[in-house]
């Protein structure tokens, strides 16, 4: 076996390395994909063929895994209480959408038990994060955690993100803090960010009410329309009220080409909350 069979026969291996940790009603959508694409989720949910993630994709994912036990240890090291070490505690909304919390945490200097999600992020999507908070800077996961909350009855969530490039990050961070005109306090931290996100009602149920309907959507086998979705929408420009005409903004989906030849659908889903009230 030469080097490329080799490499070949090792990531066909490590596809099955592990098994999902749990299962959803068909057509269900996951918590972790409501803030995201309703086509591309609708699409994902209809079971239709897609490539395997790049080996690469696969390995930082696994990687953020392993972090999750190393914060577990330091969180308990500074007096947190955690629920368990275990990475699956798996919750359903009956009709609408289900998925898994990271952890659960008391104690400390909080007061109440929180949901705690943990994420890996690349030095781009970590600045974001770290100068506008998580409900601008990575909307997507402000929906999940505002739906997992919504989900569980948890009243408040602790996001905790890991930079995966520690360095990349110190001079992206002072680089977007002199354009936005941010004063540099003299230090920042290029590992870790944590921010207590607080339950919003209003949110949570318009993304119960937009799981159902992608649910609804998936099982009767009829698209979303895609000028409702917002992450479908093209940026408008200055003057002009969003989505006057449509354009895909997604860097990569599989399933581009099937959703450009399907045409507007049918389906009314329920627009992702944070990014509606964002636009003009």
């Amino acid at each position: 076996m030469n080097l490329y069979e080799w490499q070949a026969a090792f990531a066909a291996a490590y596809k099955e390395r592990h098994p999902y940790p749990y299962d959803l009603p068909e057509f269900m959508p996951s918590v972790s994909g409501l803030g995201k694409c309703a086509r591309q989720q609708w699409y994902r949910l209809r079971h239709l063929p897609e490539p395997a993630e790049p080996l690469e994709v696969q390995w930082q994912q696994d990687e953020g895994h392993d972090q999750e036990v190393i914060i577990w240890r330091v969180l308990r090291n500074m007096g947190y209480a955690i629920t368990t070490q275990k990475r699956n505690l798996p919750f359903i909304l009956d009709g609408a959408y289900g998925g898994h919390a990271d952890n659960y945490a008391t104690g400390n200097d909080l007061t109440e038990r929180t949901y705690v999600e943990a994420k890996q992020m690349n030095y781009r999507r970590y600045s974001r994060v770290y100068l506008r908070g998580v409900q601008a800077g990575e909307p997507v996961i402000y929906a999940q955690l505002q739906a997992t909350m919504h989900a569980t009855g948890i009243r408040q969530a602790m996001l905790i993100c890991i930079a995966d490039s520690p360095t990349a990050v110190k001079s992206e961070v002072r680089q977007q803090m002199r354009y936005m005109k941010i004063e540099d306090g003299g230090y920042v931290h290029p590992l870790v960010y944590r921010e207590l996100v607080p339950y919003n009602a209003e949110v949570g149920l318009s993304l119960e009410r937009r799981g159902r309907g992608l649910y609804a959507s998936a099982k009767a086998s009829v698209l979303p329309r895609r000028e409702l979705d917002p992450q479908a929408m093209e940026q408008p420009k200055r003057g002009e009220a969003r989505a006057k005409h449509w354009q895909c903004m997604q860097a990569y989906c599989a399933f581009r080409d099937a959703c450009i030849a399907a045409g507007p659908g049918g389906a009314i889903i329920e627009q992702h909350p944070v990014l509606r009230r964002m636009e003009p």
